[in-house]
């Protein structure tokens, strides 16, 4: 009996653990996006800056004009897929009707739900994670660091695509084989 309750009172340890675990996610969400806000009027202010170049010598600016549009869209689609996706996450998780609205993060219910956002993010039946909204967003990513590489200074385009692929590495694990690694069984 002892040990049952034991067992019993392990569980529960492990389930205020994980969620305390998705509580500090929460917490960690709520800084990015302070800091998202922040970066996104410093680059209003480089945008606005833009288009008073523009207005003063627009033969002169257009090319700059024109590849930071281009970081921008990118920029902005990248952010719309991602935020519908998050959205996607939580109604979902939270198993709302189209009559109600997206809670924020620490206001959901069902944090500790694993099983929905698995199935949208990796898929159902497939072992290469290759049916899930994951796919899409690394190859969204992908496609974002090459309009990034495409409109940066010619000189630093190598530049930027080194940083970038140590900044937003897409790259697949190495598979190990389970079979070296511990021996046969």
């Amino acid at each position: 009996m002892i040990n049952m309750m034991y067992l019993v009172l392990t569980a529960l340890l492990a389930l205020n653990v994980t969620k305390e675990v998705i509580n500090a996610f929460v917490t960690i969400n709520q800084s990015v996006e302070l800091s998202n806000n922040n970066i996104e009027k410093k680059n209003n202010a480089t945008y606005q800056a833009f288009a008073q170049a523009m207005s003063v010598d627009a033969a002169k600016y257009a090319d700059v004009n024109k590849r930071a549009a281009n970081v921008k869209k990118a920029s902005a689609d990248l952010n719309k897929f991602i935020e519908e996706t998050k959205i996607k996450l939580v109604r979902q998780s939270e198993k709302l009707g189209a009559e109600y609205s997206t809670p924020s993060l620490p206001h959901m219910e069902n944090k500790e739900d694993y099983d929905t956002p698995t199935h949208i993010m990796i898929g159902e039946d497939d072992h290469e994670g290759r049916g899930g909204v994951a796919f899409e967003i690394k190859k969204k990513l992908d496609d974002y660091k090459k309009v990034i590489v495409s409109n940066a200074p010619d000189a630093s385009k190598d530049e930027y695509k080194k940083m970038l692929e140590q900044l937003i590495n897409t790259a697949d694990p190495a598979k190990v084989d389970m079979e070296k690694e511990h021996g046969s069984l």
